[in-house]
């Protein structure tokens, strides 16, 4: 990262400070240890912030012992976004120029950083700001890449890339791996704390598309991630099969993007076709079948009277 950054700095730019934030629940340390190892030195600091775990004492001496590395300890699980905001603001007050959100179970390649580094070194003097760039996204137990999405038309469309075909223009990324630009987040805002756990990368991507900003996919670089424990093929589809209590967060974010006002009409139409495809498929094949059923039930009830609240700011 380094010569990236003696680059950035003879174009008059602040110096890059990109700082790693990896939310934990439960973690192998097997895991964690390859997360770290894999970022090794493509970073500046990295935070751990821990929601809660019951190995977190372990996590905590793991942690202690990496260089450049700090632990955040909460007291329970208060979901994704609010753990990612805990780390967001914490590199916020350290200087940090990026954030480079990763989840517990994903594997950086050695370039990654520096290669989504360029995409913005490669765009500044454009009239759209970028708010975040990600990688190909990798399944590691299938080796099956993960589709970006796009909005155009008043349509939601796929796009199934390969590495090395360059950068797209897209509606989110997945939140792990994803370089976000602080200027955009003190701009936009924080991750939206009501969403938990599902959407949280969906609602900031689309949140900072509203405000004019560029979300950018980059293929010249990947990353290895876990779609779950159980998956489902069915054709060219690979579904995640996540427990009950993941698929109540899903329908309930799912009711509650749909009531907010910066989404597009064509996601918000897309993804209610998806809701109902999910929760009749979940219902079907997910295990115990009735537990599945009465906990996305619960969602949709729960998402009905969820009620809006403005994401935090820094």
């Amino acid at each position: 990262m380094k010569n990236l950054q003696e680059n950035i700095l003879s174009s008059d730019l602040k110096k890059v400070v990109v700082i790693s934030i990896i939310v934990t629940y439960n973690p192998s340390l097997e895991g964690i240890s390859r997360v770290f190892l894999s970022l090794g030195g493509q970073v500046d600091q990295v935070f751990v912030v821990d929601n809660g775990s019951q190995n977190s004492q372990e996590v905590h001496q793991m942690v202690s012992r990496v260089t450049n590395a700090r632990f955040f300890s909460l007291a329970k699980n208060f979901g994704i976004a609010h753990a990612q905001n805990v780390g967001i603001r914490a590199a916020h007050d350290l200087g940090a120029t990026h954030v480079l959100t990763l989840d517990q179970d994903s594997v950086p390649s050695p370039d990654m950083v520096n290669k989504l580094l360029s995409v913005y070194t490669e765009n500044i003097g454009s009239d759209k700001h970028i708010a975040a760039v990600g990688p190909l996204l990798r399944d590691e137990t299938t080796g099956i890449s993960l589709p970006f999405f796009s909005f155009s038309d008043g349509r939601k469309k796929r796009i199934s890339p390969v590495v090395g075909t360059g950068n797209f223009d897209v509606g989110f990324l997945v939140s792990s791996g994803s370089l976000i630009s602080m200027d955009s987040l003190v701009e936009v805002g924080l991750m939206q704390e009501q969403l938990f756990i599902s959407y949280v990368d969906v609602e900031w991507g689309l949140r900072a598309r509203s405000f004019g900003y560029q979300i950018l996919g980059c293929c010249s670089t990947y990353m290895t991630h876990n779609l779950g424990e159980r998956r489902l093929k069915i054709g060219r589809w690979l579904i995640p099969m996540h427990s009950p209590l993941r698929h109540f967060y899903l329908m309930r974010s799912g009711i509650y993007m749909q009531k907010l006002e910066h989404i597009p009409a064509s996601f918000k139409r897309g993804d209610v076709i998806q809701l109902l495809r999910s929760f009749v498929l979940f219902s079907i094949c997910g295990l115990p079948r009735l537990n599945e059923f009465l906990c996305m039930a619960k969602g949709v009830i729960s998402g009905i009277k969820l009620k809006l609240v403005t994401a935090p700011r820094l």
